[in-house]
Formats: C-alpha cells, structure tokens, sequence
C-alpha cells in the first residue's frame, strides 16, 4: 500500500510537469491531466498488484471456486458475494462520471474542467472514509460468523452516532476552507467556482457516510445492498443533470446533481442500516448533534458570503479560531446529550 500511495502522488507530479510543459491553454491543460491521471493511476497499481501477486495461483483459485468439488458450496457463494457488487463500483462512479461527461459533451470543455476541479476535491476528502469501510467489513463479517447479532446492534448504533456526527463536521470544514481550497490548489485564476465548492461540499457528510455504511452491510449481509443504494444515487444524478441541460442551469446544475447524488448516497445507507437493524427507537441522542453541525454548516455558508477576501493568511487564522469554537461548542453538545461516542464518553483514553 506504501508503494501504491508513493507512485499515485508521483504520477500527480510527472503528469502536471509534462502537460505544463507541453500545453499552454489552461482548459486544456485541466482536462487532459484529469483524463491522463487517472489512465495512468489505474495500469500503474494494477500492474504493482499483479506484480506483487502470484497470478497463476489466483487464477487456479478462482476456477476452484466455479468448478472443484471440495468446498463447493461455500467457494461458490463467495465467488458469487463478489461477483453481485461487483455493478456498485459503476454506479457510484456515475455520479461523479455524468456531470463531467455531460459538460464536455453538451455545454463546453471550460465547464467540464470546473466540474472535473470540484470532483478532484470531493473524491480525495472522499478518501478519510476509505479505512473505515476496510476496518468495519471484516469486524462485522466476524461477528455474523459468531452469530452474535447484540454485537452487531450495539456496534451499528455507535456506528450510527459517528455517521451523524464526524461525516458532517468534515464536510462542516471543507464548507469553511473551501475558497481557501481552491486557491491555494488551483490558483487564483479558479477562485470563480470557489462558491460552487463552497455550496457542494456539505454533501461530503453524506459520502462519507455512505462510504463507511457500506462496508458494514457488505459485511452483515448477503444481498448486495451496495448496488441499490449506487443505483439510487446514479438515477438522482442523472434526473438532476437532465433537468440542467433542459432548463440551461449549467455549471449550477451539475454541482447540484452532484450534490444531490451524494445526498441520496448517505440517506439510502443510513435508512437500510437503521431499517435493518431497527434502530429507529435509539436516534434521539444521535439527532441532537446532527441539527447543532448542520446548523454550524449553515452558519459557515452566511460567514463565507461575509468574510472579505483580502490576505490570505489572516483569513486562513480568521477560520481556524471559527473552526476551533465550533468544534468547542459541538463536543460540548455531544458530551450533554450522553452521546455514545467512544471519544467523548467518560473514562474512555
């Protein structure tokens, strides 16, 4: 994994020197390093995974699973466990694929690039909540192979109580930083869709939740609720953007399919955990914090259409007291409400 982090951030590197080198028009410069990051990011770790793995064994397992006899039963269902979420992946790059694909095909190339900028920014935050569906999935797998199922409740409320808390004071600090976000990353010459970024970024709550969600129902259940959930974040997508190429929103309505999508993303996954848990009855204490975050978002929203700016560094040292009294004021609710929390309960390290 070390190595596969190194190489993703080194071709960051070659690739931005090479098209800066070779292309002068900025859009274009934009566009291409998006389309060529991501060719190359994809054979370069699929080559380090081959390369680091004996593909002849793998190979003989998986005609194993289809065809040996011995353990049949269960190779099969594992084969199969795979093979169904195996549309997931497709579906949840929709959201991200249909707006870009649309502005490149429909509007101009300059929008899509403004729309490949804000979706680069999206995925890495996206990124935070990677480790967790890794390190939720087999724990959960473990305590169904147990059949301890009160395990499995009492983890899915904690679980739950996090989703409705840490997801959206992450999306709470993009909200804040993102104008900041954009020009130190992009320059000052993108500082227009600073605003867009601003607006979308509350939905990385519901990324994120959708992102840490999943690998616990991958884990507790059979049914691929993975597709479904991606299926109903790549319709809205969709429904969002046609509705912008019709009624001519443009880059306005493509952040709000993207927002929309990812909207859709974490409100599927948390009713079908709370649903299929039946945890309905113990979101009291986990909806206090939520409302006071959102209410901080939207506190965040009016203070970023306020703040003058002017130098950066005092604006960055201007948010970073706001962001230290926000968070005072959000663990102080969470601490009032007894809230599961494992951080914030008492006699916890």
């Amino acid at each position: 994994m070390n190595v596969i982090t190194t190489i993703f951030w080194l071709l960051a590197l070659i690739v931005i020197f090479i098209l800066k080198i070779q292309i002068d028009n900025e859009i274009e410069y934009i566009t291409n390093y998006l389309y060529i990051f991501s060719i190359l990011t994809t054979i370069v770790i699929m080559g380090v995974i081959l390369l680091n793995t004996r593909i002849k064994d793998n190979l003989f397992n998986v005609i194993k699973f289809m065809f040996v006899q011995r353990n049949y039963l269960s190779d099969r269902e594992f084969f199969i466990y795979g093979i169904s979420r195996f549309p997931a992946g497709f579906l949840f790059a929709s959201i991200f694929f249909i707006p870009v694909f649309t502005a490149s095909s429909l509007i101009s190339l300059k929008v899509a690039a403004y729309v490949g900028i804000l979706v680069s920014v999206i995925r890495l935050v996206q990124m935070i909540g990677q480790p967790f569906n890794v390190i939720l999935l087999p724990k959960f797998a473990e305590y169904k192979s147990y059949g301890n199922h009160k395990q499995i409740k009492e983890n899915c409320q904690i679980v739950i109580e996090y989703c409705l808390t840490i997801p959206f004071f992450i999306g709470m600090i993009t909200t804040l930083f993102a104008p900041e976000i954009i020009r130190l990353w992009f320059g000052e010459k993108y500082s227009i869709i600073s605003s867009h970024l601003t607006y979308l970024s509350p939905s990385i709550g519901f990324l994120l939740v959708f992102v840490i969600i999943k690998g616990i129902l991958d884990g507790i259940y059979s049914f691929p609720y993975s597709n479904y959930i991606g299926l109903f974040g790549g319709i809205s997508t969709l429904i969002v953007v046609l509705l912008s190429v019709f009624y001519n929103w443009e880059l306005e309505g493509l952040v709000a399919s993207l927002f929309v999508g990812n909207f859709m993303l974490g409100i599927t996954s948390l009713y079908i955990l709370i649903s299929k848990q039946k945890l309905f009855h113990n979101l009291g204490r986990s909806i206090i914090p939520f409302c006071c975050i959102i209410f901080e978002t939207l506190l965040v929203l009016l203070l970023n259409s306020r703040i003058y700016y002017g130098n950066l560094f005092f604006v960055i040292m201007l948010k970073l007291i706001i962001l230290l009294l926000l968070l005072v004021v959000t663990i102080a609710v969470i601490k009032k409400v007894n809230s599961n929390l494992i951080l914030f309960k008492k006699g916890s390290n």
